[in-house]
């Protein structure tokens, strides 16, 4: 999951804010803007040791400031919600996750959580570097490119570039062909795979275009009664990825998947159960 949501959305937005005018002109410009804007002629408060303030901006594009005292309550929000997930994260990791291994990982070494702990992160990036390479066998060709990566950044394995370089490219056309068979999962790897330039030239429109084809068919299997179709349906169209942002439907999507994942839940699916624990805390 990465960051947690306040804190990143207010340092992207204060260095959108920071990139067009000072901070005093900004403070003036957004008074009386917007009705959500705070007014005041006056510069924004100078933010006291340990407690900064940061600008934040608006839908409509103006720039308001964001009190020390009430941004300090946002990062504390922050922190408690990425410790729930580390929670989370942890508790798939041991069940043989990669991914929630790696964004374990992620908290510990950002120290989203409160804290940084890099130790701990470390053992969590090769735990989560053992399980792709046990997938991959398999014939996880997310898990194979997730390796690739690992072994070309040598991130919680032996740095091994050309075996890395190997790696995503089997992963390429291996999700190619998922993707081409009906895999809505592999069309969006295969997407982001293109956005990141991993194994191959960056392109906004091919992750687009896979992007788009992952919606449709993760939606076909939302309506075909799958709760992880619904759910993956649900993020990419309440973020605007490959399709139009829709809130409402993000909003539609994700009670459909709480609804299917209850009922699969019941039928002891651990998936679904750690889906609605999440989704319902």
């Amino acid at each position: 999951m990465g960051r947690s949501a306040p804190n990143l959305v207010l340092l992207l937005l204060a260095l959108g804010c920071g990139a067009t005018a000072q901070r005093g002109d900004l403070a003036r410009e957004a008074d009386g803007a917007s009705a959500n804007a705070r007014t005041s002629s006056d510069d924004p408060p100078e933010p006291s040791e340990g407690a900064e303030g940061v600008f934040a901006m608006l839908e409509s594009g103006e720039c308001v400031w964001i009190p020390p005292e009430e941004h300090q309550a946002m990062l504390a929000e922050s922190r408690a919600s990425s410790a729930r997930e580390l929670v989370e994260h942890e508790r798939s990791c041991s069940r043989g996750k990669g991914f929630a291994c790696s964004l374990a990982a992620f908290i510990l070494e950002e120290g989203n959580a409160g804290h940084k702990d890099a130790s701990r992160a470390a053992q969590f990036r090769k735990r989560a570097a053992q399980h792709w390479a046990s997938d991959c066998k398999r014939g996880d060709f997310v898990a194979c490119a997730a390796l690739g990566d690992a072994l070309v950044e040598g991130d919680g394995v032996t740095q091994n570039t050309p075996r890395g370089q190997q790696l995503q490219l089997l992963a390429l056309r291996g999700l190619s062909r998922g993707c081409e068979a009906g895999g809505g999962d592999d069309c969006y790897s295969l997407g982001t795979r293109y956005i990141l330039g991993a194994g191959v030239k960056r392109s906004w429109d091919t992750q687009q275009k896979y992007y788009a084809r992952a919606f449709a068919l993760r939606k076909a299997a939302c309506d075909a009664g799958d709760w992880s179709g619904c759910r993956a349906a649900a993020g990419q169209v309440g973020v605007g990825d490959g399709v139009a942002k829709d809130a409402a439907a993000a909003s539609r999507l994700h009670d459909r998947a709480l609804e299917l994942a209850l009922k699969k839940c019941a039928e002891k699916d651990s998936e679904a159960c750690d889906y609605v624990r999440t989704a319902t805390r």
